[in-house]
């Protein structure tokens, strides 16, 4: 598995074949600023999800997913639900897609969200971590052919 390059083709991509999986998501941005602690990080992706009525943040890292990535998405999700989020948007999620040499990793972040009802309720209206691979690996591919 070669390595995928985080261009601004690669995060459109990656968005188009989000929307075709037809999950309820509405694309929002990419490279999206959020204010951390008097500083800025920047979010790769961001959805919204029509039914479950929450924002879907998205962060694709070309390294092993680190401790320090979860954190950042969880900073980013307590500024969506603190500033971003209107009063009756549920509480927002993000997803940690991440390929490193031949290890693929979709970790979802839940914030302020219980697991429970990250898996209950979340989950089954999300796309499923095998497909969000298959498309991660189809991008990869595609890189590869156009290298």
């Amino acid at each position: 598995m070669g390595k995928l390059q985080k261009t601004p083709a690669t995060l459109t991509s990656l968005w188009q074949r989000l929307l075709a999986l037809d999950c309820g998501l509405a694309f929002l941005g990419t490279k999206q600023r959020v204010p951390v602690d008097g500083t800025y990080t920047h979010v790769d992706l961001v959805f919204y999800h029509r039914i479950l009525k929450c924002f879907v943040l998205i962060d694709l890292k070309t390294h092993k997913a680190k401790h320090q990535d979860i954190e950042k998405m969880t900073l980013c999700l307590n500024h969506y639900k603190a500033k971003e989020s209107a009063t009756n948007d549920n509480d927002p999620i993000g997803i940690i897609l991440a390929i490193d040499g031949n290890e693929m990793m979709v970790e979802y972040v839940a914030g302020a969200i219980s697991q429970q009802q990250c898996l209950t309720v979340y989950q089954p209206s999300l796309p499923d971590t095998d497909v969000l691979q298959a498309q991660l690996q189809q991008l990869l591919d595609e890189q590869g052919n156009n290298a």
